[in-house]
């Protein structure tokens, strides 16, 4: 038998909590970053360089389909 993977999906509220603890992209060294939710649940941000106006900045994101300010 094949065991059903026990898919977690936050919900936006959740998500946003979670964008509170995040820290500043630039000062992090890592490209991804982990917030913990309740004991065994994890929300993963990853870390990309997007193109402005003024050139290239940090930013986080959730999911690839997420940017968090």
């Amino acid at each position: 038998m094949t065991e059903k993977k026990n898919r977690f999906i936050p919900s936006m509220r959740m998500i946003r909590e979670a964008a509170q603890s995040l820290p500043e992209p630039s000062q992090w060294r890592a490209d991804t970053y982990q917030v913990p939710m309740g004991e065994e649940r994890l929300i993963e941000f990853r870390k990309v360089r997007i193109k402005i106006r003024e050139g290239k900045r940090e930013r986080w994101i959730y999911d690839g389909k997420l940017f968090v300010t």
